[in-house]
């Protein structure tokens, strides 16, 4: 056809969108006046031009317009996924959104072709179809956009089947099938009493990386694979644990009864397992002491009889995920704010606190690109400083 066959082309295209936009833009009342044949001179020739785009078209190339003009809907729902699914493959959210939209589609193009025939009954047939040329950019339209799809659902499909690695058929605690749900990890081996007395479950893929114990006076406590080989190997030293595995800058540690387990961390790895027997944890992080600039820092700690802030710094972010412990308590899902600052109402100060702050830029569709963590632990104190006084350094 050539550039004149292209131009021809577009332009039809622009007038099957105007006119359909046309006809939505005049509402549910002025829409309906028009198949009563009760409306306005005006609104019968926005209603005889969208009902002649519509019938002049074979069922399905009307299909392949409504599908295009829904692709908007399609990306909505998608991006709505991704949120809601935090961590799920993008294929398999859109895969969900055509699985959920297709349906919906197909019922308003026959709705749409019972009304275009409805007002064509009363306003005269419309006119005759295109030549076989633009017949021909039709069917080459529906084949493309059935063709792709088709191509994403059954790509969906594949991804979703290749997430879905069947877990052992083992037997635990609730507690622990809750927590592997939650974290899309496997129970490898039923709970069961190990050497230390408590009630064990390995949990991971293919090999184990965290172990969940359910230990008296705290509950449920997630430790990686390599603090509980070390645990093992002094347990007669350490005794049981008595706080959560919490995080301070590069380390990981827990306190025991008679000592405590550190660990620096790596890629979702632990590594240089050092257990000191006779001492508690001393915190390694500073406030103020910013070594690494792609992630936040915080720089300054505000402490009250009933309250902690703390205040960190970063460039340009569209929000911040924080999440904050309290010792002895267990670990609070984390919140996203937009400013430089969290504070805490009702902080005990006799407890020590450890926050962990990231910044993440925002996309429409799919995942949120975050920095690392940075975490900083806030010791509890003897003394406060007047309300609404702040530290800068070690607290």
């Amino acid at each position: 056809m050539g550039w004149f066959g292209a131009l021809a082309c577009a332009v039809r295209l622009s007038q099957i969108v105007g006119a359909q936009v046309a006809w939505w833009q005049l509402g549910f009342r002025a829409r309906r006046a028009a198949l009563r044949q009760q409306a306005s001179p005006d609104v019968m020739v926005v209603a005889r031009e969208w009902s002649h785009q519509v019938l002049a078209a074979p069922w399905w190339w009307r299909l392949t317009r409504v599908l295009m003009l829904g692709a908007v809907a399609v990306l909505g729902c998608a991006s709505v996924l991704v949120v809601a699914l935090d961590g799920k493959d993008e294929s398999v959210m859109a895969h969900y959104s055509l699985l959920t939209a297709l349906p919906v589609l197909a019922v308003s193009a026959w709705w749409q072709t019972r009304c275009a025939r409805k007002l064509a009954v009363q306003i005269g047939p419309p006119p005759p179809r295109r030549s076989r040329a633009w017949m021909g950019v039709q069917a080459l339209a529906f084949v493309v956009a059935a063709g792709v799809l088709v191509t994403l659902i059954v790509h969906a499909a594949v991804v979703e089947s290749r997430l879905r690695v069947p877990c052992p058929d083992v037997v635990v605690d609730e507690d622990v099938r809750d927590y592997t749900r939650d974290v899309a990890v496997c129970p490898l081996a039923d709970t069961a009493v190990d050497v230390t007395g408590f009630r064990h479950t390995p949990t991971g893929e293919r090999a184990v990386r965290d172990h969940v114990y359910d230990i008296p006076n705290l509950g449920t406590m997630v430790i990686p694979d390599a603090m509980v080989r070390e645990w093992h190997a002094k347990l007669k030293d350490l005794g049981a644990p008595v706080d959560y595995l919490r995080s301070d800058g590069q380390f990981w540690f827990i306190n025991f009864e008679r000592g405590h387990i550190a660990a620096e961390t790596g890629h979702a790895t632990v590594k240089a397992v050092k257990t000191i027997v006779g001492h508690r944890y001393d915190p390694v992080s500073k406030v103020g002491d910013c070594p690494r600039t792609d992630r936040p820092c915080v720089v300054a700690v505000e402490r009250t009889e009933d309250a902690l802030t703390v205040v960190w710094s970063y460039k340009d972010a569209d929000a911040f995920n924080i999440q904050w412990w309290e010792e002895r308590a267990k670990p609070l899902k984390g919140v996203e704010v937009a400013t430089r600052r969290y504070t805490i109402r009702g902080a005990d100060p006799s407890r020590t606190y450890g926050f962990s702050v990231e910044a993440c830029q925002k996309r429409f569709l799919g995942r949120s690109t975050c920095t690392p963590w940075y975490s900083v632990v806030v010791p509890a104190v003897r003394s406060l400083p007047g309300r609404g006084s702040a530290d800068v350094g070690h607290p």
